[in-house]
């Protein structure tokens, strides 16, 4: 049996907007919202909080994962009750590529009851499911994301899938950079469709003699998780594909918090760290609405990008379309 306590309130912060996009020239109010989870015994098991950024808006996310989610000693002031808990942010990107957070949650435990629990309460709080949630190959969580987030896509972490291919080859195959390559230009390619891929891959299977590799048969079983070619139909996806924007966004919070602390402590830093991440937005959004950008060519596409981009956004694709520009007047 468990008590669940909420308790929200509204606070005024600058406004995001979707990736690369320009944010209005406005101030809106975000919502605060925490959930306090507590079993009849009086022991803290989980604590989710979040600032309503995003509120019922498409949105992609990076979640916790086991390498990249850290314990955190937080004291009880009832009876001095250490627990060591799991820190774990929930992160995406702002409209300027930089990272930011939807919310953070306390857990006692990384099992499928506290996954189940946090996913609940996260999507309650935004008001809508993800569309996209990266995580790494955490079966517990695979269930969970299927069981709650019913409409979500669910993504694992390409980088720590390939990062795992060197552990898992034959030690013959080790150095061979030609394998690597090939791999490399089939998983991570978004040019092919799902059945080239397959066609692809078993062609290298067969080149290597890794057909009966347990390992690499079961990463091609779960591929639909994982692969480019299996995004394709997805918006935006080509633009999270590993979980390295979480994994720094713990180094960040790692500047702001101690390795133990009281729970009043570990808020306060952890709305410092956020205060931190709003000041650098709002310098860039600044910058943005006081800088105009220098166009390269006299393409109507690249001027109306400029209008609508902002600044991370626009250099991002402002060399594609010069080399779309030269490629057609050479």
């Amino acid at each position: 049996m468990y008590e669940e306590e909420e308790e929200s309130f509204d606070t005024p912060v600058s406004s995001r907007r979707p990736i690369g996009v320009k944010a209005a020239k406005n101030k809106g109010k975000v919502k605060i919202e925490t959930s306090l989870r507590i079993p009849q015994v009086a022991c803290l098991q989980a604590l989710r909080w979040k600032i309503d950024q995003l509120r019922n808006r498409d949105y992609i996310i990076e979640e916790l994962t086991e390498n990249n989610s850290d314990n955190v000693d937080i004291i009880g002031s009832a009876h001095g009750r250490l627990y060591c808990m799991i820190f774990a942010p929930f992160t995406g990107k702002d409209n300027h590529w930089r990272p930011v957070a939807f919310g953070a949650c306390l857990l006692s435990k990384e099992n499928a009851d506290s996954f189940s629990w946090l996913f609940e309460r996260f999507v309650k709080c935004m008001g809508s499911a993800p569309k996209l949630i990266i995580t790494d190959q955490d079966l517990g969580m695979k269930v969970d994301v299927e069981r709650v987030l019913v409409d979500t896509r669910h993504r694992w972490c390409m980088w720590h899938i390939v990062f795992k291919v060197m552990e898992k080859l034959p030690k013959n195959l080790l150095g061979n950079e030609d394998l690597k390559k090939e791999l490399n230009n089939c998983v991570w390619s978004e040019l092919i469709e799902p059945e080239e891929f397959d066609e692809e891959w078993n062609k290298v299977m067969e080149k290597y003699g890794l057909k009966d590799n347990e390992w690499l048969s079961s990463m091609f079983a779960s591929r639909k998780f994982w692969v480019s070619a299996f995004f394709r139909d997805f918006p935006m996806s080509s633009l999270i594909k590993t979980t390295s924007i979480s994994e720094s966004q713990n180094i960040f919070f790692k500047r702001y918090s101690k390795f133990r602390s009281n729970l009043v402590e570990f808020l306060m830093n952890y709305n410092n760290a956020l205060d931190g991440q709003r000041s650098n937005n709002n310098r860039l959004e600044y910058l943005d609405f006081n800088t105009i950008p220098t166009l390269k060519t006299n393409s109507a596409i690249e001027k109306h990008a400029s209008t609508i981009y902002s600044d991370s956004g626009f250099k991002l694709i402002q060399s594609e379309i010069e080399e779309a520009v030269d490629n057609v007047t050479w």
